[in-house]
C-alpha cells in the first residue's frame, strides 16, 4: 500500500531545540524520543500542511527526567546562585 501523507527526517539538533522549546512555551519536559513527535509537529506547521480549523493532538509519552543529560546540550549554562533572597534579587535584577 502507499501512504499520502508526509514523512519527515528530525535531526538531533532540531529535537534539542524542540525539546527546550515545548518546556519553555508549555512546561512540559519530555525526553528527547518524546520530544521527536513536537520536532515533526513543528516540521508540518513550518510546510503549512494543517488547515487552519484542524485539530492536532501531539502525544508526549515520556519526561525529560530519564535524560537529563540530552536535556542540557539544548540548555544554556546555569549560574549558581546564593540560597539568600538578596543574592536571587540581585542576580533576578541583572538579568
Amino acid at each position: 500500500q502507499t501512504c499520502a501523507l508526509p514523512i519527515f527526517k528530525i535531526s538531533d539538533e532540531n529535537i534539542l531545540k524542540a525539546q527546550k522549546a515545548l518546556s519553555a512555551s508549555t512546561g512540559i519536559f519530555a525526553e528527547p524520543a518524546a520530544a521527536t513527535a513536537y520536532a515533526g509537529f513543528l516540521q508540518a506547521s513550518s510546510r503549512a500542511i494543517f488547515q487552519p480549523d484542524d485539530q492536532i493532538v501531539v502525544l508526549i509519552t515520556g519526561t525529560g527526567l530519564k535524560d537529563i543529560p540530552a536535556a542540557q546540550q539544548g540548555m544554556d549554562s546555569i549560574d549558581p546562585v546564593a540560597a539568600q533572597m538578596s543574592a536571587i534579587e540581585d542576580y533576578l535584577g541583572g538579568k
